[in-house]
């Protein structure tokens, strides 16, 4: 299990690695509508971390959207999904499969691994497609991916893709 002194030392080796986008949900703050900051013990930087609980909407993305995928080892089974909408900062989650697993939608900004967002879908595949909207900055692409939770701990991260923003 990574802790966030884990992440510190992932971010001070430079480049974005999966092992960096797979914090357990532990690591992070409870949901809260405001955003939450961690010291990093020994470590200079401060993580903001930006969580929210995805609330139930009616419709779903746009096809021309980036999205990825969390699937089983062996890609047998896909898990949930997420994409990122630019206009409006809007991520896109659903839990594609009734298996007890909650999903996530993690983020950070391209260039900036002190920041993150969590997009945490706890309705289940029942509710279809759930959102979040959170105020990222303009012009500066995201990398995001999909991480499946049994309770806190992850058991399948998705691949990590890149969108504009």
């Amino acid at each position: 299990m990574r802790t966030l002194a884990t992440l510190g030392t992932l971010i001070a080796a430079g480049g974005l690695t999966l092992g960096l986008m797979s914090a357990p949900a532990s690591a992070v703050p409870a949901d809260s509508a405001s955003s939450a900051t961690a010291q990093q013990a020994g470590d200079v930087h401060t993580k903001a971390w930006h969580v929210k609980n995805a609330k139930n909407v009616s419709g779903a993305p746009n096809s021309k959207l980036v999205c990825t995928y969390v699937r089983s080892q062996g890609g047998t089974k896909t898990h949930g999904k997420a994409c990122f909408q630019p206009k409006g900062d809007k991520f896109w989650v659903k839990d594609t499969a009734a298996d007890g697993l909650n999903i996530t939608m993690r983020a950070m900004p391209s260039g900036n691994p002190q920041t993150f967002w969590d997009c945490r879908d706890y309705e289940g595949k029942a509710a279809g497609w759930t959102a979040c909207n959170f105020d990222l900055k303009e012009g500066q692409p995201i990398n995001f991916n999909v991480i499946a939770y049994k309770g806190t701990d992850s058991k399948y991260l998705g691949i990590t893709v890149s969108s504009p923003n």
